[in-house]
């Protein structure tokens, strides 16, 4: 066997090692299983509360917008399995950044969610799909996803803003983006399109830009909570309490 024969063979081994293991599923599943609930959340919890402010009236519409907006459905997964495949890197820092992924998206996606059901939201300034039209396929795409299954409900915090800014933070955070040779390109591919899906959210008038600011003073409460406190400590406390064995009597 020659040796770029042997280069592959191990590649493929080494892909198949990887994306067959039982975390890949439980997180890409656990992924889809929030968005599910989501989608039941929207369309079963009745809003009471409208958010708007006066900025969102000085916003323009841009259905063109409606691309980038739908973009997210690629970002996102794209995130989860970069940090999923850099899991097992030889880094000592890899376990860890990828545990603090989890716990700052599934956390800042819960808190999401819970708001939803406690405090109902929507926005009543979003245009109709008769009102945007089917002239462009932009528009025309954008009506369909606001006629399908897109209602303008659960809106604050926006889960569209607060998961991109999880997954940004999160990569750009961890050790392989740190070490990599293409460390500016990372930096410039999802500073720029994490910046461009959440303007989307406004621009396409499927948020208020209220929703962006409770978003990001989310991730500015929890980002600091899990990458910057040692939590070693505590759980080492809790363990102690909860599973300190008992003492034999003689």
């Amino acid at each position: 066997m020659s040796t770029s024969t042997a280069t592959v063979c191990r590649d493929r081994n080494t892909l198949f090692r990887r994306v067959t293991q039982p975390i890949w599923l439980l997180s890409i599943g656990s992924l889809f299983a929030g968005f599910g609930v989501y989608l039941l959340i929207n369309h079963l919890v009745e809003p009471t509360n409208f958010i708007h402010c006066a900025l969102d009236d000085y916003i323009p519409f841009f259905a063109d917008f409606a691309l980038v907006y739908v973009f997210w459905f690629a970002f996102l997964p794209g995130g989860f399995i970069q940090m999923l495949w850099h899991r097992d890197d030889d880094s000592p820092k890899a376990h860890t950044d990828f545990n603090r992924f989890i716990w700052l998206f599934f956390v800042s996606w819960g808190i999401c969610l819970v708001a939803y059901v406690l405090y109902p939201n929507a926005i009543d300034f979003r245009p109709s799909p008769e009102e945007i039209g089917y002239d462009t396929f932009c528009s025309g795409g954008l009506a369909l996803t606001y006629e399908g299954f897109d209602l303008p409900r659960n809106v604050l915090p926006s889960l569209h803003c607060t998961s991109t800014l999880a997954v940004t933070l999160a990569v750009l955070s961890s050790d392989f983006v740190k070490r990599s040779p293409f460390k500016a390109l990372y930096y410039t591919y999802y500073i720029l399109f994490a910046s461009m899906i959440i303007c989307s959210t406004v621009l396409v008038k499927q948020h208020s830009i209220i929703d962006c600011v409770v978003s990001a003073i989310e991730l500015a409460v929890l980002y600091p909570l899990v990458y910057c406190i040692n939590w070693a400590p505590f759980k080492n406390c809790v363990a102690a309490i909860f599973f300190r064995k008992k003492k034999v009597k003689a």
